[in-house]
């Protein structure tokens, strides 16, 4: 393998271990991490997919979460089937003939890099695909999944030579049991994916979902807590399931108590949301004025920080939040989970 390409890859392996060793300082900071995606713009010259010169910074804003059930027929919402279609793509075109006369991928353990022969043009790993096409990607791995994105769209428009201004076609189908999960009887779907601005199709395709973005935040700025997982569920924050012995452990029960990186749990008849605290500005035993990281509907502008003022209920460990139509918010600790 070129030098260069080993000297890249190992660049690129201990830039994601200083992330773990020293993770973000604030959940603010990882929510920037989300709007400012760096792509690695991609040309078409004399034969080969080179390097343009050019870093794409776009926002990872989508909503990315493969339990809403929204019919495929809601032109406005990219569905977790169409999500699924792009995963399937992406990840076999290692394997693609035509494409390979292009660029090479050369696999080392997980990490496949991709390279025109001269140089490394990014690397990405599977599970990094796989993670950030359901909502569950870190920064980095999104990162990973827009530059094969990008890979994917200049190859299909300058290579392929097929019209930026519109979009290719991608045929999918369904069982019948998938199509009835997604709210539709219709099995056979004409996907047009765009493919004139990279910077769209990682605001449509890409992001986190509420609680992908909480647990991944605390296991990179807290590596010793035994969250393990991007994929823990909101309730087992505050109430149990395989943490039964933790009920009302490390629950704030004052807003004198609430610090930075608290995880807030939303119920309304059900545990349905998760945010955390990004900044305390002022705190007394009526109120707490906070800004919390959160994702949210893509409608509602995905990864974000905002101000809000938590007031205590009259109910022990219950809160409400000013603006936010909920029964009640719990609000934890970190120290939850630590061994």
């Amino acid at each position: 393998m070129n030098p260069q390409i080993c000297t890249l890859g190992m660049s690129v392996l201990l830039a994601e271990l200083a992330q773990r060793v020293y993770g973000p300082s604030t959940a603010g900071e990882f929510v920037n991490k989300y709007r400012s995606i760096e792509v690695i713009g991609l040309k078409v010259e004399e034969g080969e997919i080179r390097r343009s010169g050019v870093i794409i910074t776009t926002a990872a804003t989508a909503y990315v979460n493969n339990g809403h059930k929204v019919a495929r027929t809601n032109p406005n919402y990219v569905t977790p089937g169409k999500r699924h279609k792009l995963q399937e793509i992406l990840l076999s075109l290692d394997d693609n003939r035509e494409l390979k006369r292009y660029v090479s991928f050369d696999k080392v353990g997980a990490r496949i890099s991709v390279s025109n022969g001269r140089e490394e043009l990014f690397s990405y790993t599977a599970n990094a695909i796989k993670q950030s096409l359901m909502g569950k990607g870190s920064p980095e791995q999104v990162k990973q999944t827009a530059n094969l994105m990008n890979l994917w769209r200049v190859f299909q428009a300058d290579v392929k030579e097929r019209n930026r201004s519109t979009s290719t076609q991608v045929t999918d189908s369904l069982t019948p049991k998938a199509a009835k999960k997604e709210g539709t009887d219709q099995t056979t779907y004409q996907y047009s994916f765009p493919l004139n601005d990279i910077g769209q199709l990682v605001r449509d395709y890409l992001g986190v979902d509420c609680n992908g973005f909480v647990n991944l935040y605390l296991m990179s700025k807290y590596p010793d807590l035994t969250i393990r997982s991007a994929h823990e569920m909101e309730d087992v924050y505050v109430q149990g399931g395989k943490h039964q012995n933790k009920v009302n452990k490390n629950l704030r029960n004052s807003t004198e108590e609430i610090q930075p990186d608290d995880a807030v749990v939303f119920y309304k008849n059900h545990y349905h949301h998760i945010a955390v605290v990004n900044t305390v500005f002022r705190r007394n035993q009526d109120i707490a004025v906070v800004s919390l990281a959160e994702s949210r509907g893509s409608s509602m502008g995905g990864v974000q920080t905002n101000t809000f003022t938590i007031r205590r209920q009259t109910t022990k460990y219950q809160f409400s939040i000013d603006g936010r139509n909920e029964e009640f918010v719990k609000i934890v600790a970190p120290d939850r989970w630590k061994p």
